[in-house]
């Protein structure tokens, strides 16, 4: 199913990556030392190398050659007695030597200084930003908090409404009220059919709650998404036709093959279909598809009901519980279920409105495993 219309992936965008960033930073980093001493080899090489060759020529050959093999292991002690100002007689050197080892430690400092400059704006980069994701997750946590105190405070309304009405209807029955046998059927029923709303709210915050726990983990294995959607449009008939929806399958008989947890895969098509039938209009048609795209296979659960206001991207976010989520009947928590679900599997999750002959469309697409 296609068309044009509003189409994305749903949900926050993920952060930058740390590693890829610290890579390119330490390689501009290491890039740019270079080119700073090959330049401090060039100015060395035509300004202070003549020079050292003449000071090298002024203090006599025996005190050259002191000085020129010699410096390696003399030049920690000459740095650290010119830092402290305090030289022995015994290593007292003339004037013109005494110029040359200074000459030779500039040349050496130098040659590290850019090694030292870069070290230091590498850890800049690096401490700016680890601090800029910490903030981030910082704001994406406090975010999350904040819509989740909102989904509690919605969901204890939404279950206040059906559960006093449970107990009022059910107070009645106990208090031989209604006598009418058609009436108590009818109570019977409204009882039946809010506590089941009740049900599915609970169940849907429980398997939230699964999916953020440290024990949740996905047992992957080759199955059939074909005959998964099947199986999920079959169940979902008893409810449309309760509901006056019409639920419709357009899925081949070809075997689909992937590698998923089938039972959680399962939840995020059950909970696509369940919103679609109970959170539309009457006469509204939902039909569960399957097309491939080369080796990725598109699963859509789509309908002809009403469209989601604007902007989706925030509406079907985790959590998102705005006034105008609610009034689409409660979309949002069941599409946050799907989407986590998506999520944790790698595959994409996409909503399409309009989508072709429908009203909207949620995609589900996964890669294809080789057949044989």
């Amino acid at each position: 199913m296609s068309g044009a219309g509003t189409e994305g992936g749903i949900g926050p965008q993920p952060m930058s990556d740390l590693k890829g960033y610290l890579v390119k930073a330490f390689l501009v980093t290491c890039a740019l030392t270079a080119l700073a001493e090959v330049a401090v080899f060039q100015v060395e090489d035509r300004l202070l190398a003549p020079v050292a060759s003449a000071l090298v020529s002024s203090v006599g050959s025996e005190v050259a050659q002191e000085s020129a093999l010699g410096l390696i292991s003399r030049l920690p002690r000459l740095l650290a007695e010119l830092v402290l100002g305090s030289q022995g007689p015994s290593d007292a050197l003339r004037p013109e030597a005494d110029g040359l080892v200074a000459l030779l430690l500039l040349m050496q400092a130098l040659v590290l200084l850019p090694i030292v400059v870069a070290a230091v704006v590498f850890a800049f980069l690096v401490d700016g930003r680890v601090r800029a994701v910490q903030e981030a997750f910082a704001r994406e946590r406090r975010r999350e908090e904040q819509e989740r105190n909102l989904v509690v405070a919605d969901l204890a309304h939404d279950l206040r409404t059906p559960v006093t009405s449970i107990a009022a209807l059910s107070q009645a029955l106990a208090d031989d009220v209604v006598s009418e046998p058609e009436r108590r059927r009818e109570y019977l029923r409204t009882i039946s059919h809010k506590a089941l709303a009740v049900g599915d709210m609970v169940n849907l915050l429980v398997e939230y709650a699964q999916l953020d726990s440290e024990g949740f983990r996905l047992e992957r294995r080759r199955c059939d998404l074909a005959e998964l959607l099947l199986e999920v449009a079959a169940e979902a008939y008893a409810d449309a036709e309760r509901e006056g929806v019409l639920v419709v399958a357009d899925v081949p008989e070809r075997p689909c093959p992937i590698l998923a947890d089938p039972t959680q895969l399962a939840r995020v098509f059950s909970n696509l279909v369940a919103n679609a039938v109970r959170h539309n209009p009457c006469g509204t048609t939902v039909a569960v598809s399957l097309e491939r795209r080369g080796t990725v296979a598109l699963a859509s659960v789509a309908d002809t009901g009403t469209p989601l206001p604007e902007p989706t991207s925030e509406l079907l976010r985790p959590f998102s519980r705005g006034d105008s989520s609610r009034s689409t009947k409660g979309f949002g928590l069941g599409l946050s279920v799907a989407k986590r679900i998506s999520d944790k599997h790698g595959f994409g999750f996409a909503l399409r409105q309009p989508a072709g002959a429908y009203t909207k469309a949620f995609v589900v697409s996964c890669p294809i495993l080789e057949e044989g």
